[in-house]
């Protein structure tokens, strides 16, 4: 069975995902213009968006694990860089902003046992 050219379903399928790439590179390219703006709220949502149209666009998470740190979850960035390094293992910033981030969290907890020790010996 053959379709005419303009309702072949693999070529409409092809042109969808093709779109839809460059619709997730023009809001994925915009989020980033955010964040570097300070826009973390608007960054965030650009690049949910994103996540929608192409879950696997390049440097993706590891974008989104940048906007978690700014926004100060560092549990949601940890998440989102680990999901960077499993599509892309040669991202080396990637292994090296997680290292930092669990260095960061394992800081934190340690200082809030501290915190927690000191204010029952009080």
């Amino acid at each position: 069975m053959t379709f005419p050219p303009q309702t072949d379903p693999f070529k409409m399928r092809k042109n969808l995902l093709k779109f839809n790439f460059e619709k997730a590179k023009d809001l994925f390219n915009h989020a980033i213009g955010l964040l570097n703006n300070g826009n973390v709220v608007d960054s965030l949502r650009n690049l949910k968006k994103v996540m929608k149209l192409c879950p696997i666009f390049p440097n993706l998470y590891f974008a989104l694990a940048s906007v978690y740190a700014h926004a100060g979850d560092l549990l949601e960035a940890k998440k989102a860089c680990q999901k960077e390094i499993i599509l892309n293992p040669q991202n080396k910033m990637a292994m090296q902003f997680y290292q930092k981030i669990s260095q960061t969290i394992e800081q934190s907890r340690r200082i809030a046992e501290l915190i927690s020790a000191r204010k029952r010996d009080l």
